[in-house]
């Protein structure tokens, strides 16, 4: 039974006389704190004080009510970041291609070249393809009948994991797409589709350098050519991939120009890809390949045979579902 408020309770185990074991110790807990003594500077005579008791005292930094010692040998993490742009950050800055040098012996330069590449290795890939390119810069004409080789390498570093390697094919592809204009299928519609699947890539540099190479490949490759080879991958399931293709597309109309896209005989097959494909992206999930599409459509619906045209080339059963943002397109300010 319970002791009441006027009964007082006797300890079982000490009796009463506040210590319990054979040794009949009393035992002192101390409360453990973290609080340090007080400490007044003004009472210490600055003169008196040794150089290691000012670095003690100074090790000490109040944080709340919690008094830690600082570890001053640890740099702050802050102090020491630098700012990193992907996994090889250090050429980021740098030209991956080498300064522009004329090459004294170009034909066994590009046959040790040709030799490199058959062996299928990326690391005498890339050796080779860095000397093509001087070659290209130069003597563009040496390179044709080999380009077949040099762009399934070209494909094949563009699979490589590593970054670096991938950034160097790019610039490598986007050199040659200047230099020598090279549209033999299916390599050129391989490479392209690589470049177009690394827009999604995870590494800001390599995303970088596949766009600058597709854009390169706009400006100096046919039309027709750059339509087939983009508009292949309008049905990516990368939403950043089809963002891109839609993108190009609007390059591609404002190099052209809007009367010769609708005029020009030798454009009706790029005229009808296009229509097809900005179709299908005004009602795409994804809201920039989306906005881009409608961006496009604007523009040419200021042409008069914008509506013939694209009624001829569009299917039916995809007008239907379209008819909706068409219309509102149409009659938006």
């Amino acid at each position: 039974m319970l002791p009441t408020q006027s009964e007082k309770f006797l300890c079982p185990m000490c009796n009463g006389t506040g210590v319990c074991g054979k040794d009949k110790v009393p035992t002192n807990y101390v409360k453990p704190t973290l609080r340090l003594p007080p400490m007044s500077l003004q009472s210490i005579n600055s003169s008196s004080i040794s150089k290691n008791e000012a670095v003690q005292i100074s090790q000490f930094n109040a944080a709340g009510d919690v008094h830690l010692p600082s570890l001053p040998h640890i740099k702050s993490k802050e102090s020491n970041f630098t700012g990193i742009m992907g996994d090889y950050s250090i050429t980021v800055e740098h030209d991956l291609l080498g300064p522009l040098e004329r090459i004294n012996n170009p034909h066994e330069v590009l046959r040790q070249s040709i030799a490199k590449l058959k062996q299928n290795q990326w690391e005498s890939s890339t050796e080779a393809i860095l000397d093509i390119i001087q070659i290209s810069r130069y003597y563009p004409e040496m390179l044709d009948p080999n380009m077949s080789l040099i762009n399934r390498s070209l494909c094949s570093l563009m699979r490589n994991t590593r970054p670096h390697i991938v950034r160097t094919a790019s610039k490598v592809a986007m050199e040659l797409f200047e230099t020598i204009k090279c549209t033999q299928r299916p390599e050129f519609d391989e490479l392209v589709a690589i470049l177009l699947q690394k827009t999604a890539h995870m590494n800001k540099s390599v995303r970088h350098d596949v766009n600058k190479a597709l854009d390169t490949m706009i400006v100096h490759i046919p039309v027709s050519h750059c339509t087939r080879a983009i508009t292949s991958a309008a049905g990516h399931k990368n939403p950043l991939v089809r963002s891109t293709v839609s993108r190009l597309l609007i390059t591609i109309v404002e190099l052209i120009g809007v009367d010769s896209f609708f005029l020009s005989l030798h454009l009706k097959d790029t005229r009808r890809k296009i229509f097809v494909v900005l179709a299908k992206f005004i009602i795409d999930g994804n809201y920039e390949t989306r906005n881009n599409a409608k961006t496009l459509i604007k523009l040419l619906m200021a042409h008069e045979d914008f509506e013939t045209f694209f009624n001829q080339d569009v299917d039916c059963k995809l007008l239907d579902k379209i008819d909706k943002q068409i219309i509102n397109l149409k009659y938006s300010t």
